[in-house]
Parts: C-alpha cells; structure tokens; sequence
C-alpha cells in the first residue's frame, strides 16, 4: 500500500490554490465587459444607492471595463507560471485590496469574495 507524503498533500493544496485563483480571475476578467454593460443613469442621483452610482461608474463608457478586464486576465495568467507568480500575486493583491476598500465603502455584497481571493493569494506567496 502506498503511502502520500505529505509534501506530496502540500503542493496538491498549492495546485488547487493557484487553479483556484487562476481560473476565478480569468472568468472575472473575461466577464468584466458583460458584468457592466448598460449602465444607465434611470433615476436622480440623490434616490441611487452607493452600489448603483459605483456601478454607474464603471460601465459609463465600453472601454474601462474592457481595460480592467484584460488586466485581470493578464494578472491570472502570471499566476499561473512558476517564473512570474510572486510578480502576478503582487498585481493581483494590489487590484484585489482596491476591489476590497472599494466593496466596503460603497457597500457592494462581493466583499466575502474579493476577501477570499486575497486570502488565497496570501496562501500562495507563503509557499
């Protein structure tokens, strides 16, 4: 009977911590261009709630969720390679720590999960 070191278990953990994180930011990314699309103001500014006005924000013009979006993706594929996965954690934890003060102050209900994903990062520069 074979036996799993457990150096073996660790770097399956690693693996499915970078998969993990590689795979949700590429779908954000990806998704990033659909996620704010037709963003119109329909009521004063005054009867908006800090998530609409945000959400406003950033789907105001076609190409700014277009750029966020293939930053992500960018961020996600360095992840994914040995030689340039602390560079790409590094870009990621500085958009994820934006994404986070911005969930908090305009009290978006993603918060949890950019959390989450800044957590798993952690875990991945700890290795």
């Amino acid at each position: 009977m074979k036996t799993i070191s457990k150096l073996k278990i660790v770097n399956l953990i690693y693996g499915i911590i970078i998969l993990t994180v590689f795979i949700s930011m590429l779908i954000y990314g990806l998704s990033k261009p659909l996620q704010f699309s037709d963003c119109k103001i329909e009521v004063g500014l005054d009867k908006m709630s800090c998530h609409d006005i945000m959400w406003i924000f950033y789907g105001y013009s076609k190409g700014f969720p277009v750029i966020l979006g293939a930053f992500e993706v960018l961020r996600a594929i360095l992840t994914l390679f040995n030689r340039t996965r602390i560079f790409g954690c590094f870009l990621l934890s500085a958009m994820l720590i934006n994404i986070i003060i911005q969930d908090y102050i305009y009290e978006i209900h993603a918060l949890g999960t950019a959390i989450y994903y800044q957590v798993l990062i952690i875990g991945i520069l700890m290795f």
